[in-house]
């Protein structure tokens, strides 16, 4: 199975290029993910559960596009191991601010002005929640495990979510555990993005084949077959069957709104204020 490996050394809130640091590492660990054709990451999986950096460094690396020096994409399935120092910063090592979430593996970003990187972080969240089908709310089961969700929320969306968990009953795909994978098979068109001072909105459109018209049970029947290598074999085989339906467009254009927070850019749904709208 082919095999991509990368270092990175990683502090408490930020990711910083190994040269930098003159300390010892206080612990390591490594991550190894599914990269897909398209450049993300699926099904990640790290060596150690308990560094307390691990869900703001998973939602990175899923919300990133990991793409070839030479911009070509992957030729396929393959996994991809990041081996990573972990480090805390000491006196004199808090002037850097932390980098947006989805930007550390991004050498664009960190070459953009102020205001190219505040469209290209948006930009990057918008995409991936548009693939995870979290357009109009938040559907927790169909992100990666193990995300920060406080890297992607505003705080009061994130609030929210916590005191009012979901009635809604898992569809086929939740309850086979394809949600997630399927997201790396279908495409958003990110149209533009408009920023107003702390606010901005992204207007895109989903184009995929509609997922109530995947086979669910066929698919994870289909995949049993390949053993050790299932992980890949499923996605492989759900890409299979999306290039089977004809692209189409999930509906009109949608816009996704973000807030500019004390901690960063947040998407922004409205939770509580959809639930309990003020008075005329």
């Amino acid at each position: 199975m082919p095999r991509n490996v990368v270092w990175l050394c990683v502090w408490a809130m930020f990711v910083n290029g190994c040269a930098t640091v003159s300390r010892q590492p206080e612990a390591s660990m490594d991550i190894t993910c599914i990269l897909t054709p398209v450049g993300t990451m699926a099904r990640c999986q790290p060596s150690d559960a308990t560094v307390p950096e691990l869900g703001w460094l998973l939602t990175n690396i899923y919300v990133s596009r990991m793409l070839r020096d030479s911009g070509r994409r992957p030729p396929g399935w393959m996994t991809f191991t990041y081996h990573m120092r972990i480090q805390r910063p000491g006196p004199g090592d808090n002037t850097r601010s932390p980098e947006p979430v989805g930007m550390n593996f991004d050498t664009s970003y960190r070459k953009a002005s102020d205001a190219k990187r505040v469209e290209l972080e948006v930009l990057r969240v918008s995409d991936f929640l548009c693939r995870h089908q979290q357009l109009d709310a938040p559907a927790l089961s169909r992100l990666p495990k193990g995300m920060d969700l406080s890297r992607i929320l505003r705080p009061e969306d994130l609030r929210y979510l916590q005191e009012h968990p979901s009635t809604e009953p898992p569809s086929e795909l939740d309850r086979l555990d394809l949600s997630e994978d399927l997201a790396h098979s279908v495409s958003c068109a990110l149209k533009d993005v408009q920023v107003e001072g702390n606010t901005a909105r992204v207007r895109l459109q989903p184009f995929s084949p509609p997922w109530a018209e995947l086979d669910a049970a066929r698919i994870v029947a289909e995949a049993e077959p390949y053993g050790d290598e299932r992980d890949i074999a499923r996605l492989k085989l759900i890409a299979r069957w999306v290039g089977q339906h004809p692209p189409r467009s999930d509906g009109p254009e949608r816009t996704l709104a973000f807030v500019n927070t004390p901690h960063g850019w947040r998407v922004d749904y409205q939770l509580p204020e959809r639930a309990s709208p003020a008075a005329p």
